[in-house]
């Protein structure tokens, strides 16, 4: 008697399947996008559960502050929302977006500080040197002319520029 032997193949799934297409890749990569973007969302929301509309408001930055601070913090930044003190300040969305990448630290500073951070000089200082103003290397000034904040060097160049423009516009009037 023959003996006859059956050969099973075993494949794992999707091994015969041919390879997506680009529109069907970047709509998995979509997908896996907003997927990670809710489960973030919904861990923030696990940590301070006011901040719905916080987060709609700010997105993705909003989110991130929250995560990158602790209860108490994001709880506050809630309550800045709530109450437009983050309105109050020339860029609600700049400054959240700097909680969101520099912490807690940051985070508690700019709730110990968000009337200073309505005047537009200070805010202008701040934007720019966040950390040098948050471990106390510089002091914030109330009130100080944003025209102020700018440097020296920039306005030497700007002012170069002037000089040398109407140096050249009075030559091309004669």
């Amino acid at each position: 008697m023959q003996s006859t032997t059956l050969i099973l193949l075993l494949s794992t799934p999707g091994q015969f399947l041919p390879p997506p297409t680009a529109e069907e890749g970047k709509a998995a990569a979509q997908q896996s996008g907003l997927a990670l973007r809710v489960y973030n969302r919904d861990q923030a929301l696990k940590r301070v559960p006011e901040a719905l509309g916080f987060t709609q408001e700010y997105g993705e930055a909003g989110v991130s502050a929250i995560l990158n601070c602790s209860p108490q913090t994001g709880r506050d930044l809630v309550a800045m929302h709530e109450t437009g003190s983050l309105k109050a300040t020339p860029r609600p969305e700049v400054l959240v977006g700097i909680i969101a990448r520099h912490g807690e630290k940051v985070g508690a500073w700019v709730v110990e500080h968000k009337t200073d951070l309505a005047d537009p000089g200070a805010w202008a200082a701040f934007e720019k040197e966040p950390l040098e103003y948050v471990h106390g290397l510089k002091a914030l000034r109330k009130g100080e002319p944003a025209w102020k904040t700018i440097p020296r060097e920039g306005v030497a160049v700007a002012l170069a520029l002037f000089v040398i423009g109407l140096v050249l516009w009075k030559r091309s009037r004669k």
